[in-house]
């Protein structure tokens, strides 16, 4: 009886799957905008967002499509798209900034520093929930 409660696409695990789908649509944006930036001002920072901006668009959305096939496979894809996109938050709001902006290393901290920690506070949150929850275990069974 308690693990028909655990089933299905629900609690917290409908929460983290609307967060995936918003994510997906915004970062799909953004590649999008990315790819007609490198037929109008082509440079390495652009090709290795849209490179990485890539790949975190093609895990999310193969993750997204796995959960609602409830498959096991769909567990590992979201880690795998959560680290991908860690590093290209860390790509994307640190490391390309201080390559291609003016700011120095502090002024840029200080204008990403919230971005980037909530990032990271919410990937972990999430991939500890998908690693431990009895709802992911008892709806990702095939």
């Amino acid at each position: 009886m308690a693990e028909k409660k655990f089933k299905g696409i629900g609690g917290w695990l409908i929460l983290i799957t609307l967060m995936f789908i918003f994510s997906a649509i915004a970062n799909t944006y953004l590649l999008i905008q990315k790819i007609i930036l490198l037929f109008n001002n082509p440079s390495l920072g652009i090709y290795i967002s849209a490179i990485l901006s890539g790949i975190y668009c093609v895990l999310i959305w193969l993750s997204i499509i796995f959960i609602f096939m409830k498959k096991k496979i769909a567990v590992k894809l979201f880690i795998y798209a959560i680290v991908a996109g860690t590093i290209f938050i860390f790509w994307y709001f640190l490391i390309s900034q201080l390559i291609y902006s003016s700011l120095n290393f502090m002024e840029i901290l200080q204008n990403n520093i919230i971005i980037i920690l909530f990032n990271l506070i919410i990937n972990i949150l999430v991939v500890i929930y998908l690693l431990k929850s009895k709802r992911v275990k008892n709806t990702l069974i095939k």
